[in-house]
């Protein structure tokens, strides 16, 4: 019963974790989330410690000191959230005002609890000596695995302010075992074995309510005179609520010509994706405005007489396109969606019957239809550019926008088929230039020149690719279209700087110019000396909004007072400084046991000796499991199902890893072994994948699991063979140890996307396992 009361506060644990980030990001903002859980999860690293402190007083009373940290757990993950609800914390005064700062600090030492707790009942029964090391390490490890589907489960189809009351509950399970540990008298014993059930009922009955931060974009609208929430929809990937306002209706339109903008404008709804800026639907059907936007171009350069055959719409949350490409004729229409919630929302009864709708991810469906279907219309919509914040969240993987992912679309066109990228048009150009330059990197320049062109209005841009030279019939509609609507000529085969700037004038034809230096021999050197990163984007390195360069932050930093500080990209300084606090911090945990220590010159030669063991294996796991998740987003599909699919198979094989070494201990070619075939996978999946992609899904989910599962079966073990060497030689430093990995793994979750940033997934994954060769090297030598 023990091993399945670790199972059961690991698992609530993990979700409660994947729950934080979820919660967080409906209430505040995602930017900061990111620290917020990175410094709470040091309440791993104070645990190991804590343990190691009070040993003399949890050694006699090991089932209170247990069962009451697992009640503790329970009882702070539900109510440090709900005491989080009343810091002021507003990161948009975060830059100026430096109070703010210690109220993101408040946050995130109040979540350090909940971890503290959690930590602290496992740590100190590995630490006890009373049990199994090895069952014990695997019942964490296989309750953190079914923990991460079974909150990505709930979330699907709970409330997550109901998951929060679920995992507190399953927490308090855990403890009733506990309770019952042989040893250790304490008063009103048998009261306690009916604590956890009058928690439960207490926590159940507590209200618990969401308090979307005021300064949210959904609370300001919500504060328009009848507005009113038609939809609320919650999932695991966001938040959704689909708005309708009566008195000051909606008017949003990206990219629409202003001397053709409509006197009223149709009946809009909002979507709103956790709370931030919206897209629009049009309930009342076709809105004729959507002929004047700047993606309205590829249909402007055909005759009347001519249809476009088949129109393909990436992962649409909102119907501009959709409605566009059915009312200017289109002959049909296939739109694709991400997310589900989103589809239902779309799918009105005047759209029923009209065009293939298609619930995938859309290089994965491209790559099912591959050589069967070709288009002639390919629109990539607004939103894929809309995902910067200049943050943290800047640095989040984005595998629309790779090399890999152009190189499939140019591959689904048919001939004289068209790529149509809309995107924000932003001052200083930014996703533009490294969008333009990444297409030079993989078409040739000569080519690039004849086959594009650009046009834009005053906040968006529309570059169109076509496959094959645009010929004199289509250029002269492009004039004519843009002269009609008022829309600015970035570039066109021949065209002269003089047309350029005429509608929404700069003070210099900037977009312009920026084109004829990518288009131009010179075009590497401008892109490499250009201000901000811009480098080739793929599939092995997907941070398209990576755009910090550290040779001009100093630069533009002093632009700050002057209103510069919206041309900061900080993301990888943020996660700099959130390395440093981490390093502190844990560093203080780290070395308060040795400085207490009786035995000082004992203590600090066991840290030499055994502490950089442990603190590599932490490192390391995370270094591989993190890139992993990351890489296998392309394959499956979804990034919640790559995090689901390949956390489970990891830490559902480094249980079974952990168990296995009940019966049996590795020798030195298991080490040998395990950095080869860690080689193996790495090689094939970071640098090869592309001969996986045309598999069918359930073949693709059983080859990763096929290849994954042998990987966390060894991975599971370096941990508990460390651990069983300490059982045997000082038992005494075991929640040490416990606290030194768990701080080298939080510490590795922010350092893991500082080294994929700045080189690549597949080199932070073999350095992974450069890390585990030296780990094993040190055990090798008895520590």
């Amino acid at each position: 019963m023990i091993n399945f009361s670790v199972f059961l506060i690991s698992l609530s644990a993990l979700s409660y974790e994947v729950l934080l980030i979820r919660l967080l990001s409906i209430e505040r903002w995602q930017d900061f989330v990111t620290m917020i859980i990175g410094l709470a999860l040091l309440g791993y690293g104070a645990s190991g410690t804590f343990v190691h402190l009070t040993r003399k007083f949890w050694e006699k009373n090991l089932g209170l000191f247990t069962g009451g940290s697992a009640c503790d757990f329970a009882l702070s993950a539900f109510f440090c959230f709900i005491f989080s609800q009343m810091i002021p914390f507003n990161p948009m005064d975060f830059l100026w005002n430096s109070g703010q700062f210690f109220y993101l600090l408040g946050l995130s030492f109040l979540f350090i609890l909940p971890f503290f707790f959690a930590a602290t009942t496992i740590g100190s029964l590995l630490s006890s000596g009373r049990f199994s090391l090895e069952k014990l390490y695997a019942s964490d490890l296989l309750g953190a695995g079914v923990g991460g589907g079974l909150i990505v489960f709930f979330l699907n189809y709970i409330d997550p302010y109901i998951c929060l009351k679920i995992i507190s509950t399953l927490a308090l399970l855990g403890s009733l075992p506990l309770f019952h540990l042989k040893g250790g008298e304490f008063p009103f014993k048998k009261v306690f074995n009916f604590l956890p059930l009058f928690l439960m009922v207490f926590i159940w009955s507590f209200p618990l309510k969401q308090k979307t931060h005021s300064f949210k974009p959904l609370e300001k609208i919500k504060l328009i005179p009848e507005t009113n929430v038609k939809q609320l929809k919650n999932g695991p990937m966001a938040q959704l609520h689909l708005l309708e306002s009566e008195k000051t209706p909606f008017r949003h339109a990206p990219g629409l010509s202003l001397k053709e903008a409509p006197l009223k404008f149709p009946k809009q709804w909002a979507l709103f994706k956790d709370g931030m800026g919206f897209t629009v639907f049009h309930p009342d059907g076709f809105p004729n405005y959507v002929k004047s936007l700047t993606s309205a171009l590829p249909y402007a350069l055909d005759s009347s007489s001519k249809k476009k055959n088949h129109v393909l719409l990436l992962t649409l949350d909102d119907d501009t396109l959709w409605w566009q490409a059915y009312g200017l004729k289109a002959k049909k229409v296939t739109a694709v969606f991400e997310d589900e919630r989103i589809f239902d929302l779309f799918l009105s009864p005047k759209k029923r019957g009209q065009g293939n709708f298609v619930k995938e991810k859309w290089r994965v469906y491209l790559n099912q239809i591959k050589g069967k279907e070709r288009f002639a219309l390919i629109q990539v919509p607004l939103s894929f550019f809309k995902k910067d914040s200049g943050g943290p969240t800047s640095l989040k993987e984005d595998y629309n926008l790779t090399k890999e992912s152009f190189g499939l679309l140019f591959e689904s066109l048919e001939e004289k088929g068209q790529v149509v990228f809309n995107l924000p048009m932003g001052l200083p150009p930014k996703k533009y230039v490294r969008l333009l330059g990444n297409l030079s990197s993989q078409i040739s320049i000569e080519t690039l020149k004849k086959q594009l062109m650009v046009i834009r209005n005053w906040d968006t841009l529309t570059l169109l690719f076509q496959k094959g030279p645009l010929e004199k019939e289509q250029l002269k509609r492009l004039k004519t279209f843009s002269q009609k609507k008022n829309f600015d000529l970035v570039y066109y085969p021949g065209i002269e700087k003089k047309e350029a700037n005429h509608f929404h004038r700069l003070k210099a034809p900037l977009f312009y110019e920026v084109t004829q230096k990518i288009l131009s021999n010179q075009g590497k050197e401008f892109l490499k000396g250009y201000k901000y990163k811009v480098d080739l984007v793929t599939d092995n390195n997907p941070f398209f909004f990576d755009f910090y360069k550290s040779e001009s932050f100093l630069e533009l930093w002093k632009l700050r007072k002057r209103g510069g500080m919206g041309l900061l990209d900080w993301g990888p300084l943020f996660i700099g400084v959130l390395i440093i606090q981490i390093v502190f911090l844990g560093g203080a945990f780290i070395l308060l046991p040795l400085i207490l220590s009786k035995k000082k010159e004992v203590a600090f030669n066991v840290s030499a000796k055994k502490g950089l063991y442990f603190f590599l294996i932490g490192l390391a796991f995370f270094f591989v499991e993190i890139t992993l998740i990351k890489r296998f987003i392309p394959l499956l599909g979804y990034p919640l199902l790559s995090l689901v699919f390949v956390l489970v198979v990891l830490l559902l094989g480094s249980g079974c890893g952990s168990y296995f070494l009940k019966w049996r201990k590795p020798k030195w070619p298991f080490f040998l072994f395990f950095i080869f075939y860690g080689t193996l996978v790495g090689g094939f999946f970071f640098y090869k994948m592309d001969l996986l992609l045309n598999f069918s899904s359930f073949l693709k989910y059983l080859l990763v699991f096929l290849f994954l599962f042998p990987l966390g079966f060894m991975m599971g073990m370096p941990f508990p063979l460390g651990l069983d060497y300490l059982k045997t030689k000082d038992k005494s430093f075991i929640p040490w140890a416990w606290a030194i990995n768990g701080l080298s793994s939080v510490f590795s979750i922010p350092l893991v996307t500082l080294v994929s940033i700045n080189f690549s997934l597949g080199v932070t994954f073999f350095l992974g396992l450069i890390v585990y060769g030296v780990a094993f090297r040190l055990f090798a030598k008895n520590l």
